[in-house]
């Protein structure tokens, strides 16, 4: 899944409505501060906004593990009756914050999936 899909589909999981706006490779909606085309708008780009990761996170209700000894970081979730839990990891060698930002998103896409919303 490239990252414009997995965009789109954590998107639909916050219940975020919006476009991908492919030069600045990220979703937008109606709103402040970013200006495009004449259009006032927002930008939300969990893939490399901490904030937007964040909050997606808080709003999913995410558990969010960083282990910097694995070097690794993990998003668990559960899904509504289900009692165990799912979970994605990325490998956070290089770039812990941005790995922990892609957990979050992988995680925030897989309950999208798995409940219907994409």
């Amino acid at each position: 899944m490239d990252d414009k899909e997995l965009i789109e589909r954590a998107a639909r999981a916050a219940g975020i409505t919006g476009w991908w706006y492919e030069e600045w490779k990220c979703l937008v909606y109606m709103g402040a501060p970013a200006v495009i085309n004449n259009r006032t708008v927002s930008i939300w780009s969990p893939l490399t906004n901490d904030g937007d990761a964040l909050q997606l996170a808080v709003k999913l209700g995410l558990c969010v593990s960083i282990d910097t000894e694995n070097h690794c970081a993990e998003a668990r979730f559960t899904l509504p009756g289900k009692l165990s839990s799912d979970y994605c990891v990325e490998d956070s060698n290089s770039a812990p914050v941005a790995a922990t930002r892609r957990a979050i998103v992988r995680a925030a896409a897989a309950m999208a999936d798995n409940q219907g919303g994409v």
